[in-house]
């Protein structure tokens, strides 16, 4: 450990012996403002983890800068940082972000390779497409990779991959059964944060996994960057024990049709119990070549065991920021539209408006029929009245 100054420590440990160790952590930094650190245990504070690894050169039509870009909005946040990734010149630019803009907090950075995340996992994974690759010839082969499941995901070639060895390691498992893993690792990061010697001192109570391109592009709820500049801290609905959930979208009943995974929230115990759930889930999902995104498998679990799930409710997909922001920000923080999360964390309040401006097909037919109604009465009262007034006059 040496010290470049009197803020910054930079930890340097012992370089892998292989150079596709499946346990890489290097480049770790960490700036520290000493006030920050007296703070630390405060209930209210929150440590935010979250992960950026490259699967393609582009994905989903973003480019791995523009989501660095989209990082660069949120990376004023005043929050205890801990950030995993692979690529060192990807870890080098998110130093460098938080250093400009957020100096004061502490950033730190774990370079560990995406299979060693949860490396049994991968394992399964790499072995069913390696199974794939050795029957593709067969008549009876079935197709796999036909089995995935996601919610959006852009077909892509892996060749393109930045790095040569992790191209060489992953170019035989598409794209989307990487996504899938990739999301599922959601949990898995908090975990190791938990424990991992380069973080385990800076973890706090509660933690908020946080998507590393959160509010991207002209699609964000949020578009003033210097108005990041503010602590998150959790709001009185949320519920430590459990984990926090974000719907959005459609209702029917009470009961989420889409769940935000953007966004997910709880104390550490809560984190151990929804791992366990997720692994679960995954492995079984697995083990019939299906790949679910994250969305997908916690929906799954929120069905299955609702009381273990906070669920909040937003009416746009980046609403649940709200949820971390005290009263006076949230009130007066810049947004693209109207959203009554910002007015409001009342959920009966926020259930009524997403009902009373909730329009179905059926009723929005309805709707159009009526205007059209509505429209041919008018006209028809108009027309007459200006034939009487044209009666009167002449």
């Amino acid at each position: 450990m040496n010290a470049k100054d009197s803020n910054t420590l930079i930890f340097t440990p012992p370089p892998p012996l292989e150079q596709d160790s499946k346990n890489i952590e290097s480049n770790f930094k960490v700036s520290i403002n000493p006030t920050h650190l007296q703070d630390t245990q405060k209930a209210q504070e929150i440590t935010i983890i979250t992960a950026f690894y490259e699967l393609t050169h582009e994905f989903k039509g973003r480019s791995s800068q523009k989501y660095i870009d989209y990082f660069a909005f949120n990376a004023a946040l005043k929050n205890t940082f801990i950030i995993y990734c692979e690529n060192a010149k990807i870890a080098e630019q998110i130093k460098q972000i938080r250093a400009k803009k957020a100096p004061d907090s502490i950033t730190i950075i774990i370079q560990k390779s995406l299979d060693s995340i949860a490396p049994n996992e991968y394992a399964k994974i790499a072995n069913i497409f390696h199974a794939q690759n050795s029957l593709k010839d067969s008549k009876n082969h079935n197709n796999i990779e036909s089995k995935v499941i996601e919610s959006s995901i852009l077909e892509s070639n892996t060749n393109k991959d930045s790095n040569a060895n992790i191209e060489s390691k992953r170019n035989k498992i598409p794209l989307n059964a990487l996504y899938s893993y990739l999301m599922y690792c959601k949990s898995c990061f908090i975990l190791d944060s938990i424990t991992n010697p380069l973080s385990k001192n800076h973890i706090t109570r509660n933690l908020l996994w946080f998507d590393f391109g959160f509010n991207h592009g002209g699609d964000g709820t949020f578009y003033k960057a210097n108005e990041f500049n503010f602590t998150l801290t959790p709001q009185d609905v949320l519920q430590d024990s459990k984990m926090n959930i974000f719907a959005n979208g459609i209702i029917d009943g009470y009961n989420p049709h889409i769940l935000i995974g953007g966004l997910l929230y709880g104390n550490t115990a809560a984190w151990r119990h929804f791992n366990a759930q997720m692994t679960k889930v995954y492995n079984e999902c697995l083990s019939h070549a299906i790949f679910p995104d994250d969305q997908g498998l916690q929906m799954s679990l929120y069905r299955e065991f609702p009381q273990d799930f906070n669920v909040l409710w937003d009416t746009t997909w980046f609403d649940a920021l709200f949820y971390f922001m005290p009263e006076s920000i949230r009130k007066n923080i810049s947004t693209r539209k109207f959203t009554i999360v910002k007015k409001t964390l009342n959920q009966k309040q926020i259930l009524k408006y997403m009902q009373d401006t909730h329009i179905s097909g059926s009723a929005l037919r309805k709707l159009i029929r009526r205007f059209k109604r509505s429209t041919q009465k008018r006209y028809y009262e108009i027309k007459i009245l200006f034939e009487k007034i044209f009666q009167k006059r002449f």
